[in-house]
């Protein structure tokens, strides 16, 4: 489900095989309220963040248990940071190429300083 966080409130920490986990106590704007462990001692999300969650199973008499993240695209590939995204850009040998033959042209023709970027 994808909804806005409307409260988090931090839980205590603990010693598990993966190293210390932190708890968090969600509320979501949709009324859902989870509990999710992160790795990071303050929320990896803040108030007013629209996430997507899960639900994985429940604890005590009324606790719900679950998994917070970022919405995933809706044709279902992973997001990739723009960062990244540049970055591997930058790594295939055709564009590094193009790229390279367009800075030629345009110092050819002398028009670095005419260009917007």
């Amino acid at each position: 489900m994808i909804s806005k966080i409307t409260k988090i409130t931090q839980g205590k920490p603990y010693e598990s095989q993966h190293g210390t986990l932190y708890g968090f106590y969600y509320t979501f704007e949709d009324g859902t309220k989870l509990s999710a462990n992160h790795k990071t001692v303050q929320s990896p999300f803040k108030e007013g963040d629209q996430v997507e969650y899960e639900i994985t199973g429940t604890f005590g008499k009324d606790g719900k248990r679950g998994k917070v993240g970022k919405p995933k695209p809706v044709d279902g590939s992973t997001p990739v940071e723009p960062m990244r995204q540049i970055s591997n850009l930058h790594a295939d040998p055709n564009l590094v190429r193009i790229e390279a033959k367009i800075d030629s042209i345009i110092k050819h023709l002398g028009i670095e300083d005419d260009l917007p970027f």
